[in-house]
């Protein structure tokens, strides 16, 4: 483990880094809201799952861009904290990488798709009577 602040290496069992002096306990508390415990990748991976899963649908291909940043930045915050990024961590942030491509990449092109399909006219035609409804 690195010290989150100088990154000096660290022995398994200390409170303070040897190097800068500074503590590290108050440091695992808060990547733990982060990343779960210490040394747990699996939620990463069950991002990326998640965000390739639905990045390919175009109903869900938002939700597939958005929990592929989730894992993103978890899986950053997990390597921040460890000083490497291995197994089903490394697995879950090419997964979230490939979720968020996926999802932009479906994103686009459903909107292609229904503007192609539907013109502004009826569009309008749809919504308007919708809204005034509402009011």
């Amino acid at each position: 483990m690195k010290c989150p602040y100088c990154r000096n290496e660290l022995s398994g069992d200390s409170d303070h880094c040897p190097n800068c002096g500074r503590s590290i306990v108050v440091k695992i508390k808060k990547e733990e809201d982060y990343i779960g415990p210490l040394g747990t990748s699996r939620p990463i991976l069950t991002w990326g799952i998640l965000a390739i899963g639905l990045g390919c649908i175009p109903i869900t291909c938002v939700l597939g861009v958005v929990f592929g940043l989730i894992g993103l930045h978890k899986a950053n915050n997990y390597a921040k904290f460890t000083g490497t990024l291995l197994g089903p961590a490394r697995a879950g942030k090419i997964l979230s990488i490939l979720g968020i491509s996926m999802g932009v990449i479906v994103t686009v092109l459903t909107v292609i798709a229904l503007s192609q399909h539907f013109s502004m006219r009826d569009i309008m035609a749809f919504i308007l009577p919708q809204m005034r409804s509402s009011l």
